[in-house]
């Protein structure tokens, strides 16, 4: 479906801590693979994954590879005991909480947009959708959330603003976000 989009509309699949073999894959279906992009309009909107403003990934590599292998491991275990991803989700959740990488990640992107002039900032590595705007900073964050997760949300740029939206099964996609 992708391959036939990207006749006639530009795709572009920012690339993220997960997706370093899938520059392949990307070709394959006309997108092009990059690790950031920028739209600049009356307002200049920076969008990338996010997984750099994450310290524990950048600081903590070898013990990241460790917690995501444990983590995959768990996620079998749900898949074969039929648990829709419980116990996946639940350590997801907790251990973002734990070791405070939300506050910290989402504090380092907006300190980015500021330090290069950036409006808005979109990322998508914390899997929680959220639309924000600190006032100090002047700068609005976007996290568009996660498709594999059950309420998937996703980010329209209205005349240079973002706006968060849920994608709801079932109901027609407006023309107003296909042609956005």
């Amino acid at each position: 479906k992708l391959r036939q989009i990207s006749k006639h509309t530009k795709i572009i699949w920012i690339s993220g801590n997960h997706d370093y073999q899938c520059e392949p894959i990307a070709h394959l279906i006309g997108a092009k693979f990059t690790l950031d992009y920028v739209i600049q309009t009356d307002r200049k909107i920076y969008i990338t994954h996010g997984d750099r403003f994450d310290k524990i990934i950048t600081k903590r590599p070898i013990l990241t590879k460790f917690a995501d292998n444990i983590y995959r491991l768990i996620q079998l275990f749900d898949r074969r005991m039929d648990n829709n991803y419980y116990y996946s989700g639940m350590i997801k959740r907790h251990s973002k909480t734990l070791t405070r990488v939300t506050d910290n990640t989402v504090a380092n992107a907006i300190k980015f947009a500021k330090k290069n002039n950036y409006d808005s900032i979109i990322i998508g590595h914390l899997h929680k959708p959220a639309l924000l705007t600190t006032l100090e900073d002047m700068v609005e964050y976007a996290n568009c959330g996660c498709w594999t997760e059950e309420n998937c949300s996703y980010i329209i740029i209205n005349n240079g603003f973002l706006e968060l939206r849920t994608f709801m099964p079932g109901l027609k996609q407006s023309t107003k976000d296909r042609d956005v």
